[in-house]
């Protein structure tokens, strides 16, 4: 699915650096030293001696480049990239690659823009080749997650929203439902770096029955075929990325009437077809058995929820490639007992069956930012450590069309990293543990983990102090810096 631009991701593009340029940077980080103490910026100089008007050109240039770049042609829904950021290199003691479920050692991870450059053996790494170097101490690194079910529009503001799900490590998600168009313009929004928040991609306006399990504020289709093909003809129109269809009511009522679902089978297959003719990935909200049957006989590509299967059923899912988004933590907050049970039962049957799992929180229900408590819902319901971790990686990319941009730490791929506070194999909760996340190439959050600051770390070969993450995120050096010679703005180091 790649455009095979070093800056896009399905024609999405990321304004690198914006965060800094108004002054927002990872949290307890502002890109202008106006907002730090002249005691912290004293223990940064820029890598090299900088004269005042050389300064004044070095952040005059950005500005007048995005000036320039402002009118770039647009790409479908996406803008052109407008700048580039100089090379940045990671230091990681050890990065997990999830298809293989191996843990590579020390290494530095070089990213050119919005782009992974190269991974070198640490030993063989030569600091002086990058512009900047953030040291991630003792943390594990991994592709950035990915949660193939939020609603974003549901509890709370949906920026608001955005935010904490990129600040938990989570780098790309699917949003599965919204009443109107607002998660498409924020999903530009944040292409375009207005906005902080993960890539998105939108399904739109629900597709479901009217007065169904998704009537929200009168969207219910009311009609059959020909009225289910206008709205994922409406949604396209609004720049849709993929179809989300609701085939089935919630877990009391398919637990207790496995045969029942709402949508005809007639208006369920033009749904189908019509997102098809659009190159559409189509989910189906199908929990009931019979909901499942008819969702794989319509030819749907995945389960928004997990559902109750049989050997059968779970054995069809995997010879079709249907995949299947458990979203076992926000299912089981309100659905105890037999029922409760029989969906983790059922989500086991999957796995055992070969059912490609896709990580997803439904998040909306589940709280924004919580994200990766799912992660130990579904090991709890048997699932292994490194599968749960490649449900919201590399699966997950493949699942949604991404595989070629995202998913894995590899040399072309987009720079999507995130570090997190121990070993996620064997104790899932370090996933919650998350101190730096790095999308496309743009630091989004950076903090030092309790492991990391127990030992001395090093930038350009000197011990560094309290304030040398700041000063590594933004391309300085550590140094005394005269008082009289504090400017009021650095350039950026991360564009």
């Amino acid at each position: 699915m790649g455009l095979g631009n070093g800056d896009q991701i399905l024609g999405r593009t990321r304004l690198q650096g914006a965060l800094y340029d108004r002054g927002e940077g990872p949290r307890g980080h502002s890109g202008d030293v106006r907002h730090h103490s002249r005691d912290d910026l004293r223990h940064c100089v820029l890598s090299r001696p900088v004269s005042p008007s050389k300064m004044l050109t070095r952040v005059a240039t950005p500005v007048l480049a995005v000036a320039v770049m402002a009118s770039a042609p647009v790409v479908g829904h996406w803008q052109q990239p407008r700048f580039s950021s100089a090379d940045t290199a990671l230091r990681v003691r050890r990065w997990l690659d999830p298809a293989s479920g191996q843990f590579h050692g020390p290494s530095a991870i070089v990213v050119s823009g919005t782009r992974i450059k190269h991974i070198v053996p640490l030993a063989d790494f030569d600091q002086r080749s990058t512009k900047a170097l953030i040291d991630l101490g003792a943390a594990t690194v991994l592709p950035g997650l990915i949660d193939a079910h939020v609603h974003l529009t549901i509890g709370g503001t949906s920026r608001a929203n955005a935010a904490a799900i990129l600040r938990a490590g989570f780098t790309t998600v699917a949003d599965l439902g919204a009443t109107s168009d607002a998660v498409i313009r924020l999903r530009d929004a944040i292409a375009s770096g207005d906005a902080e928040g993960p890539r998105i991609l939108a399904a739109g306006l629900w597709v479901g029955t009217k007065n169904g399990i998704c009537e929200f504020g009168g969207i219910g289709v009311d009609g059959g075929p020909k009225q289910f093909r206008a709205r994922v003809r409406e949604n396209v129109a609004s720049g849709a990325d993929l179809t989300k269809v609701c085939v089935s009511g919630w877990t009391r009522d398919a637990f207790a009437h496995p045969d029942a679902y709402e949508i005809s089978d007639a208006a369920l297959a033009a749904v189908v077809d019509e997102s098809r003719r659009r190159g559409h990935v189509v989910l189906a909200h199908a929990i009931s058995l019979g909901s499942v049957q008819a969702a794989l006989r319509a030819g749907v590509d995945g389960l928004a929820h997990a559902a109750y299967l049989d050997a059968a059923t779970a054995t069809v899912l995997r010879d079709k490639g249907v995949f299947l988004v458990p979203t076992l933590a926000s299912l089981l907050r309100g659905t105890q007992g037999r029922a409760g049970v029989a969906l983790q039962e059922s989500v086991a049957e999957a796995h055992r069956a070969g059912v490609r799992l896709i990580f997803g929180t439904d998040g909306g229900v589940l709280p924004h930012g919580e994200n990766a408590v799912e992660f130990a819902a579904l090991i709890e319901a048997g699932v292994p450590a490194i599968d749960a971790i490649r449900a919201a990686t590399v699966d997950a990319a493949d699942a949604l069309g991404l595989a070629t941009e995202i998913g894995t730490i590899d040399i072309g791929k987009t720079a999507d990293l995130i570090a997190v506070d121990g070993d996620p194999l064997h104790d899932p909760t370090a996933l919650s543990r998350v101190t730096f996340v790095m999308q496309s190439g743009h630091v989004a959050r950076h903090e030092r983990s309790a492991a990391s600051a127990r030992r001395p770390t090093i930038v350009r070969g000197r011990a560094r102090s309290p304030n040398a993450p700041w000063c590594a995120i933004h391309g300085l050096a550590e140094a005394a810096l005269p008082s009289n010679r504090v400017p009021r703005t650095f350039p950026r180091a991360v564009r």
